[in-house]
């Protein structure tokens, strides 16, 4: 249950963050005398990495206290 809570309180926390980035922006281009291009405002970031995928899965499950699983490589054969 507890775990819930701490995601249900850092869900939260991101929609509030997420709110002010908008609520900045908002003003940013308000004040502009020219907008830029929508292309240049709609443009994606690049996809994380596979390491950046891990390392931010590492960091939520070191902060959670929940231990990442060892994935088993496929095709390997172990010597003894």
């Amino acid at each position: 249950m507890w775990v819930e809570f701490e995601a249900a309180k850092a869900r939260q926390k991101q929609q509030i963050q997420r709110d002010l980035v908008l609520a900045w922006h908002i003003e940013a281009l308000q004040r502009q005398k020219k907008l830029p291009a929508l292309e240049d405002l709609l443009r994606t970031r690049r996809r994380q990495t596979v390491g950046e995928q891990r390392a931010m899965l590492q960091m939520l499950g070191d902060q959670l206290g929940i231990p990442l699983r060892k994935r088993k490589v496929k095709g390997k054969v172990r010597s003894k």
